[in-house]
């Protein structure tokens, strides 16, 4: 039951964030050893990708900016239906072990 709990907590959480965030275009790349991230009319940045929820064909993930710590995380709901063909590609890359820093 506590699993259940947990993972129904998880899923309005990941629906509330969804909801709360506002949808802008932004560009994730992996180079290999570091993700970037590029917002709308700026600059890519690079920086750590964090897993946090995976339910198949819906992903929340936290980006930290390279020396932002926690603070400067940016929290981005992503869908296969958004990523098509890139999201088998996308979903390897995010459950592979991270390189060390």
């Amino acid at each position: 039951m506590p699993l259940a709990a947990g993972l129904t907590a998880g899923l309005a959480a990941g629906l509330a964030a969804r909801r709360a965030v506002p949808v802008r275009l932004v560009q994730l790349a992996w180079d290999g050893s570091t993700w970037w991230l590029r917002p709308p009319d700026a600059e890519s940045r690079p920086g750590q990708m964090a897993l946090m929820l995976d339910l198949g064909p819906w992903m929340l993930v936290r980006f930290s900016p390279a020396g932002a710590g926690r603070h400067g995380a940016v929290w981005l709901p992503l869908s296969r239906r958004d990523a098509a063909a890139d999201w088998p590609a996308l979903r390897v890359a995010l459950h592979a072990p991270q390189p060390a820093a």
